[in-house]
């Protein structure tokens, strides 16, 4: 995946460069590569993808766990940012049906994604 440096450096626009922290952008790039799979796994497969949407937040929200040893960093705060809006966006949208045919799924079938036990037991008990 070309960084947005090289991108710019190809466009003839360096001169973009020099007010730009490249490991700050180099590590935003790194982050949005990781979704960047996740979402082409759901948007573009050739076989149903219902199953993938509980797993994939999980996938997600590990991709946004806080570095404590640089808690006010650009990067925490933009990981906090994409948290919170998994959580006020994605995961607001997910149903029992999600979770379902997540469990029919044996690959998914024991929800190990799955960290909160209480919530865990609850999801069984509902299925």
């Amino acid at each position: 995946m070309p960084t947005p440096c090289r991108l710019l450096r190809e466009r003839g626009e360096q001169h973009r460069l020099t007010h730009i922290d490249q490991k700050i952008t180099y590590e935003i790039s790194e982050l949005i590569g990781e979704f960047t799979a996740v979402f082409e796994n759901l948007k573009f497969s050739k076989k149903p993808t219902l199953q993938n949407v509980i797993p994939s937040y999980y996938l997600m929200k590990q991709y946004c766990i806080v570095d404590n040893k640089r808690k006010n960093s650009i990067i925490n705060q933009l990981k906090s940012e994409i948290n919170k809006q998994l959580d006020d966006k994605y995961w607001t949208t997910t149903t029992s049906l999600h979770w379902i045919v997540t469990y029919l799924d044996p690959l998914f079938k024991e929800l190990s994604f799955v960290n909160d036990r209480k919530f865990l037991d609850d999801q069984k008990n509902v299925l």
